[in-house]
């Protein structure tokens, strides 16, 4: 007999003991419809959200490109990589605390909940005022004009973009720790769509302040108060819809931190390696070559990776699932879940590589207007690129989600280091090419070790838990 049979049969029997068999088959039946229904609905939320990330990707370059001109843009996409290094600033805990409650409410664990709630709240304010104080006192003596080419841009202008888009990172980690609390309440769906309403919020601010001024700092100013008014309103709707998940210090403990900081730790650094992979050749580019050659590189990039929004779409509403299970240490149905997952990733990396080969160049001339132009073998480079990161993140969403991503995550680090090391030496020889190649071979690796992970995870005769606490234990 099966896990799933014996869950009926005992249910059965319970509930004829209690309220009668009748009552509690038709109880569990709207238990499974309660899973079909929030993975459904955190699936039309994921269609919503990766929607927005599809249209301000093909929308938002051109507009940019023909409100401020080529040159200007590229200084923009420099600045808005640089600060990127603050959403690692919380070491991943709000990633690992969203898992680690999900599936301790799963195991009947609010008290437990609580207390990763608040105790990653504190270390969030801590680091924000730190690295507040550490950017008033240092960013003045700092000349960006004398470190990047800004060309046309004023420098108070540029340090203006650099403080507000830093601001808005730094509140986006608040907004991560509310998501926590929509999905560990059984509410993943709310915690994708108000993610994705922020980035809608983001998107109208840009182009508004874009439409008002020419001074860039005028939307980064834009983009930080909708930032904060969006995070505002989705902390007043989780209290509404769960009182208890309060910010404060009561429950708050060192003790949890530390029991977490190992996979949060690791965390931060698959997530550092992602922004070094993203973010990286975009510096190094704009340090050695011109700004249009930078928003060349950068644009045909954003088209090639326009599959990742779809695969994501499938990741990223299964994810809480993977948790939920993993908690109610139901593996047989979590290992059932995996092998449909991976199969599903196939067909779409083999399906998105198929159509942007093909169209990619037309999809090019039209969404940019013959501005820019499909350049080879960059663009063949970048498809090859983004299909192996899609191949070996659909492995990853899976080990994070039950916070098993240990190993994996300190491989793409080390991986990623050699990758930076060796974009700065190719850029001066092999020039924006030789950059592309750099994370090709990165994620070639990363594919390989991936497989080679979850087929243990796939063939593991048990999945231990992540350590409990004093208090479960």
């Amino acid at each position: 007999m099966g896990p799933e049979s014996e869950e009926i049969v005992g249910a059965l029997a319970l509930g004829q003991r209690k309220r009668g068999v009748w009552a509690y088959f038709v109880s569990l039946m709207k238990g499974r419809r309660s899973r079909a229904h929030r993975v459904s609905m955190t699936f039309a939320m994921q269609m919503y959200s990766q929607i927005l990330t599809v249209a301000q990707q093909l929308l938002l370059a051109p507009l940019l490109l023909y409100l401020w001109g080529i040159e200007i843009y590229g200084v923009w996409l420099l600045l808005s990589a640089i600060p990127i290094a603050l959403s690692v600033s919380d070491f991943g805990l709000t990633t690992i605390a969203k898992n680690e409650m999900t599936m301790r409410v799963a195991r009947k664990n609010q008290q437990g909940a609580i207390e990763t709630y608040q105790s990653v709240f504190v270390m969030l304010t801590g680091i924000a005022l730190i690295i507040t104080v550490a950017t008033a006192v240092i960013l003045p003596f700092v000349s960006l004009g004398s470190l990047f080419k800004i060309g046309t841009v004023d420098e108070s202008d540029a340090k203006s973009v650099l403080c507000l888009l830093g601001g808005n990172l730094l509140f986006s980690q608040f907004m991560l720790l509310i998501c926590a609390g929509y999905r560990c309440i059984g509410r993943p769906q709310s915690e994708v769509g108000w993610s994705a309403t922020a980035r809608l919020v983001a998107m109208i601010a840009t182009v508004l302040g874009a439409l008002t001024s020419a001074h860039i700092a005028v939307t980064a100013i834009f983009i930080f108060i909708g930032d904060v008014a969006i995070v505002a309103i989705m902390y007043a709707r989780l209290i509404k819809a769960a009182p208890f998940l309060h910010f404060g210090i009561a429950k708050a403990s060192f003790a949890e931190v530390q029991r977490l900081l190992h996979p949060s730790f690791s965390y931060t650094m698959w997530i550092a390696a992602s922004m070094l992979m993203l973010q990286g050749p975009i510096i190094i580019l704009g340090s050695a070559v011109s700004p249009a050659a930078v928003a060349t590189y950068s644009i045909s990039r954003t088209l090639t990776r326009l599959g990742t929004s779809g695969i994501n779409i499938f990741n990223f509403s299964i994810t809480p699932e993977y948790s939920r299970l993993y908690g109610e240490q139901r593996l047989d149905k979590f290992r059932m879940v995996l092998k449909y997952h991976i199969l599903l990733a196939v067909a779409c990396v083999v399906g998105y590589a198929a159509f942007i080969t093909i169209f990619g160049p037309t999809v090019m001339d039209w969404w940019m207007n013959g501005k820019v132009k499909v350049i080879e073998p960059l663009f063949a480079v970048l498809i090859v690129t983004v299909a192996a990161e899609m191949f070996w993140n659909a492995g990853f969403v899976t080990l994070s989600a039950i916070n098993k991503h240990v190993g994996l995550s300190y491989s793409y680090s080390v991986l990623a280091v050699i990758g930076g090391i060796a974009m700065y030496f190719s850029v001066h020889s092999f020039g924006v090419v030789g950059v592309a190649l750099c994370p090709l071979f990165v994620h070639l690796a990363m594919l390989a070790i991936t497989v080679a992970f979850v087929i243990r995870l796939r063939t593991s005769s048990q999945l231990e838990p992540i350590a409990m606490s004093r208090k479960e234990g």
